[in-house]
């Protein structure tokens, strides 16, 4: 497959925007914010390996309410976002970050932050 391929320029454009989302969905940097920005993720794409990833997470915190709630809750942020992927970042960079969530259909993240915060 080359680099040209449009599998392989769905792929990079994924991994480079990475860091976007974790801003954009207002997850933090960290093992958690990973493990709830896959939940997310896999509701935007539908990638089985943010599945697993997010599975796994779940298993490794043993299945806890309060992570398993904002798994799925990250999950269903993802699925009614606007898609992501789609996005004109440059235009985006230059927007008020919580005009542009409310543009995306983003909203806060409740059982994440509340996680998070109790940390």
């Amino acid at each position: 497959m080359s680099a040209n391929h449009p599998y392989s320029w769905m792929a990079r454009r994924h991994l480079d925007s990475n860091d976007v989302w974790h801003t954009l969905a207002g997850y933090d940097m960290n093992y958690l914010g990973e493990l709830c920005l896959a939940a997310f993720t896999f509701g935007q794409c539908r990638t089985r390996v943010y599945f697993l990833y997010a599975l796994i997470g779940a298993i490794k915190h043993k299945f806890r309410q309060n992570v398993v709630l904002a798994i799925l809750e990250c999950y269903n942020r993802g699925k009614k976002a606007n898609w992501l992927l789609g996005e004109d970042y440059e235009k985006l960079f230059s927007e008020n970050l919580e005009e542009c969530r409310l543009r995306l259909n983003l909203t806060a993240p409740k059982y994440y932050d509340r996680i998070s915060k109790n940390r």
